[in-house]
This record gives structure tokens, sequence and C-alpha cells, in this order.
């Protein structure tokens, strides 16, 4: 038969990671005596103790560099943020436009959105609401509804309560650009031109801005849906660029803006 020294030792071996409520379980279990068990959940105690001591007690110098650490987080959480000078949301059409590219001293920000209708741009733009100001946003929706519906009037009207959320969901003082939806070469064209005519007849009525790709040519695609690196995305930020740079202050023959041209291989 094991002694109480044996089925104490026995235990604290087991109790190595436990804790004390299967001291207790072992204590019946085992037929442990009341001054075992006292000495066993002693032991445990006087570790967990020692394991804290240990995590608490930090070098000074590792202390002061926590301490500098949390005071840098929490003066850069005091910190206002950053109006955005410029937010593109639209489709596949604005993914491989690069922000840095677009204006080196503003900040532009490129949103792909991931449902590519107007749907999709409204609940993104609400999304936004009362977050970070900013001061323009450019649209570039719609040619994919265009494809999916039967006719006109069913992506206008959609349209145009996007641009009302828009309106409401922006500061009073933000400027709203649309881009025309851009020309499909592999099929009948005519039902873009039509949108794009309706869009620009509507500009005083909510108060947006319409930005024409007109000089677009099949050379400027890819696939005829998606802009060409080479040509196609120079053409697109140039046109874009003509319309937002007088009201972001940049004049045409402001140094800023040929090196910004020349970023995408643009001719004056």
């Amino acid at each position: 038969m094991e002694t109480q020294k044996c089925i104490k030792e026995k235990c604290e071996i087991m109790l190595t990671t436990q804790d004390k409520n299967t001291a207790k379980i072992l204590h019946s279990t085992e037929k442990i005596d009341e001054t075992c068990l006292t000495e066993i959940i002693d032991n445990l105690e006087k570790s967990d103790k020692f394991k804290t001591k240990e995590k608490t007690e930090l070098p000074e110098h590792k202390i002061e560099r926590i301490e500098n650490i949390n005071r840098l987080n929490s003066s850069k959480s005091k910190e206002p943020l950053r109006n955005i000078d410029v937010l593109i949301i639209g489709t596949s059409v604005v993914k491989d436009l690069e922000p840095r590219k677009i204006y080196r001293n503003k900040q532009v920000k490129i949103n792909t959105l991931k449902e590519k209708t107007i749907k999709g741009a409204r609940n993104y733009i609400q999304s936004q609401s009362n977050k970070t100001p900013i001061n323009k946003v450019v649209i570039q929706v719609g040619s994919n509804d265009l494809d999916f519906e039967d006719s006109i009037d069913q992506v206008i009207t959609p349209f145009m309560e996007l641009l009302k959320v828009t309106k409401e969901s922006m500061p009073p003082d933000c400027n709203i650009f649309v881009g025309e939806i851009l020309p499909r070469f592999y099929q009948n064209r005519t039902e873009t031109r039509k949108f794009n005519k309706i869009l620009e007849n509507h500009t005083g009525e909510y108060g947006f801005t319409t930005i024409r790709q007109k000089n677009l040519t099949r050379n400027d695609f890819m696939d005829g849906i998606h802009l060409s690196l080479e040509k196609g995305v120079p053409t697109y930020v140039r046109n874009l660029k003509e319309i937002l740079n007088p009201i972001l202050g940049i004049s045409s023959g402001n140094n800023q803006q040929r090196r910004e041209r020349v970023q995408y291989n643009l001719r004056l």
C-alpha cells in the first residue's frame, strides 16, 4: 500500500500543469489526508505567484520602451485624419490607375468595387459617410448595368438615385464627378451614347460634372472592355485631370503638372 508521502509526490507530478480543484479531486480519489492536500495547494499557489512575478518584473529599459511606444501610439491616434483630395470609385475600368501617378502631392484613393454595379457603388458610398472627409469624388460605373438590363430607363433611374445618395453622404463642399460610360467595341454602342447624353442633361439638376472620354478608340482597349496600360490608362487619366486640375488649383503651366503627365506618358 502506498504511503501518504508517495501519494503526495505522485499528485504533485500530476498537478504540474493543473489547478487546485484537481488537487481536491485527487484528495478524494487518492485518499490524501488534509495535511497533504494543504501542502500541495500551498506549493501550487507559490508556483502561480512566482510565474506572475516573472511576467510583471521586466527590466527597466524594457518598461521604458513600452511606455514610449504607448505614448507614440496615443499621440498618433489624436492626430486629425488627412482629407482625401480625390476618391475614385468604379468598376474594373479603374483597377489599373495608380494614385501616386495621378497626383504626387495629393491624397488620392482608388476603390475598385467588389460589386461592380450602380448598387455596389451606392453601398460603398453609404459606407464612407461620416468617415475621412472627402473633397472630390469620381464615379465610374454603369457599363455593367447597361449590359445586364433591357433598357436605358432601368439603368438611368438607379444611377440618378446613386447621385442623390452621394450628395447626401459626402460633405456639403465635396465636388462630384461622373465618368461617362466607356464604349464597348464588341457590341452596339448606341445605348452607351444615349446613356451618356441623358447623363449630361442632368448635370445641373443633380450638381455633378461629367468627365468625357470621347477620344478613346478601339486601340485604347485590351479586349474591347478594359483599358490598355500603354495607351488607354494614360488617355483616361489625361481626360480626368483636364477636369480636376483647375478645381484642385493646378494650372496647365504648372511644373508639378508637367511632371505628373510624364509619369503616365501623357503629351502636353
